[in-house]
């Protein structure tokens, strides 16, 4: 298999994070490029029940923390000097997002963190986890690793 191409799945969840730093050390021996991806889901908080004003300061809010978790991302690639690209997008749900980008860019092989923020037992449990989705959805090998 040769791997030229690498999708890091982020939250800024210390797995995501221990997933990128992994993933640029692959990158490195392989000659490989990263793309570290954020998927805000604003859906899912409802904000149609807030007035227009305040839901659209909450969004551009949600989109800074989005940057901010990107920018620690790419800090936790930068010591494995690889060319690392950083993507953000809207929707759900985040499983969809990551397995449609894995298609779209030709992604050789996908590293995430084994549970990101926010993410409890009961949610594993009833709907499964994003992890979980996205090995049944990519169309590449999925690495899955262990949070602290």
């Amino acid at each position: 298999m040769n791997i030229r191409n690498i999708l890091v799945p982020t939250d800024g969840s210390p797995a995501s994070l221990k997933a990128a730093r992994l993933a640029g050390d692959l990158a490195a021996k392989c000659n490989a490029s990263v793309t570290a991806m954020l998927v805000l889901a604003p859906e899912s908080l409802n904000l149609v029940t807030l007035p227009e004003q305040l839901a659209a300061r909450f969004r551009e809010s949600l989109q800074e923390a989005g940057r901010a978790i990107l920018e620690k991302t790419g800090k936790a690639l930068e010591e494995t000097n690889v060319l690392v690209h950083l993507k953000m997008v809207e929707g759900e749900p985040p499983s969809d997002h990551l397995a449609q980008e894995a298609v779209r860019g030709a992604y050789d092989l996908i590293v995430m963190g084994s549970r990101g923020m926010g993410q409890h037992a009961a949610d594993r449990f009833f709907i499964g986890s994003v992890a979980e989705q996205v090995v049944r959805l990519a169309p590449c090998p999925v690495l899955i690793v262990k949070g602290e």
